[in-house]
């Protein structure tokens, strides 16, 4: 043996064990007390209350055979058909439509066949919204993310398929329904080319179109598309003379560039154009400064645009100007109404939905671009009717002074510029104007004919 167990008596060493009696002995004890316990549990049983032998005599009802369960699974099976072409023909319906109609009738047969249903259609509302904000903006802000899975690796790893590069004719815009909704916009349209060759020069799969979102095109569109590229946005549209030729300017670098244009920029002009009366009109504003008003009106027939911030560097006595704006009658958010009048969602940009309105002073803002707005003052998207006389421009604060109030006036369908509630502060279509008429004249009938009822009661 061992150095470990020189001079051990080995044997002895085994004794802590224990022998072959102790273990039968503790065997036979155990299974003693299982027989026991086994024994209560059954005495406990028998103890219960047995049921009464009358009672178990008399007739049970009768059970549900083979054939009828089959009638009845059938049966359901048959009511589960029917729901589910039901559901199908409503769900085609509000993909084809986008109706707010289509939607509630979806939702509501949904809820009552309890089904737990998140359908939508094969552009969202919200995309189209998006869309419809480029344009009015006429550019295109770089996508933080948000791409489709398959795109997000072309992103992050770009090099892996430009040196693959495609061909522009291989790639069909027709299977990608982000495009189509897109193309519904002809200024978008006109870039169909621009965007193929931007797929082929990225070495976007082919295969991937239908699969690709908003995001996914946007980033192509940043990248390769824009007139002009800044770090965070990139311009769309060229503007053009009357003739169609791309106009340009020189930068103080005497470098040729484009002039950029929007929907936004296109109404404002065609609205100074048709209404030369806004001059006259601003001049009855509080303050006016008629240099102001000039300046103003030459940027809007020049170039499109109201924001007349940029100015305060060399007229900072502009500071409390009145700024003006351009604004959706109808939101933007709701541009899928027009799809339910048959009209396209882009028709949110059309000139019969835009008007100029009073957006508070040149301080306000001012204040706004740089996220310094007054918390006492009222919300600048407090919408308000032209009708409403609660609405004020003046509020008095807590020191006793009276100062502005920053309100941006929400204006009815027909009306293209207000400056205030007043009609007199108002450019209103003829058309729309005559309306307005009819209605105020009907509705002071309905207020005389129902004083001359209360006094003669």
């Amino acid at each position: 043996m061992g150095k470990f167990f020189e001079g051990k008596d080995y044997p002895a060493r085994t004794s802590m064990h224990r022998d072959e009696e102790t273990r039968r002995k503790e065997k036979g004890a155990y299974l003693r007390a299982r027989k026991q316990q086994i024994l209560g549990q059954t005495n406990k049983n028998n103890d219960r209350p047995q049921p009464d032998r009358e009672t178990a005599r008399r007739p049970q009802p009768a059970q549900t055979t083979t054939a009828e369960i089959k009638a009845t699974n059938a049966a359901a099976v048959a009511g589960d058909r029917e729901v589910a072409e039901e559901l199908e023909r409503l769900i085609a319906a509000f993909r084809a439509t986008n109706g707010r109609k289509e939607e509630d009738t979806l939702r509501s047969f949904a809820k009552q066949h309890h089904l737990n249903l998140r359908v939508e259609p094969a552009v969202s509302k919200t995309d189209k919204s998006a869309i419809a904000r480029m344009v009015f903006n006429g550019s295109v802000e770089r996508p933080l993310g948000g791409y489709s899975s398959k795109f997000a690796d072309i992103v992050n790893y770009p090099y892996k398929y430009t040196v693959k590069p495609g061909k522009p004719e291989d790639y069909d815009l027709e299977h990608s329904s982000i495009w189509q909704a897109m193309a519904e916009e002809p200024r978008l349209a006109e870039m169909k080319d621009k965007i193929k060759a931007a797929l082929a020069k990225t070495g976007v799969p082919k295969e991937l179109l239908p699969e690709m979102n908003l995001n996914d095109l946007k980033y192509l569109m940043f990248n390769h598309c824009g007139v002009q590229k800044g770090m965070a946005s990139a311009k769309l549209f060229q503007a053009r003379d009357e003739n169609g030729t791309p106009l340009t300017r020189r930068d103080r670098n005497g470098k040729e560039v484009a002039v950029c244009t929007s929907a936004k920029q296109e109404n404002v002009k065609r609205f100074i154009k048709e209404n030369p009366q806004f001059r006259d009109m601003f001049l009855k504003m509080p303050g006016i400064d008629k240099n102001y008003v000039d300046a103003l009106i030459q940027k809007m027939s020049r170039d499109g645009l109201t924001d007349m911030t940029k100015e305060l560097e060399r007229h900072p006595e502009w500071i409390n100007q009145p700024a003006i704006d351009v604004h959706h009658v109808i939101n933007i958010k709701d541009c899928r109404l027009f799809e339910e009048q048959g009209k396209s969602y882009t028709a949110v940009n059309d000139y019969d939905n835009m008007c100029i309105v009073s957006n508070g002073t040149l301080a306000d803002a001012l204040n706004r671009a740089r996220g310094m707005g007054d918390k006492n003052d009222a919300n600048d998207s407090v919408h308000a009717s032209i009708h409403k006389g609660d609405m004020v421009f003046k509020d008095r604060g807590q020191d006793g002074d009276v100062r502005r109030t920053m309100v941006r006036i929400e204006p009815e369908p027909g009306v293209r510029c207000m400056l205030g509630f007043d009609e007199e502060m108002m450019i209103i279509d003829h058309t729309c104007q005559e309306e307005r008429i009819a209605a105020k004249n009907t509705q002071n009938i309905g207020i005389i004919q129902q004083y001359n009822g209360a006094r003669s009661a």
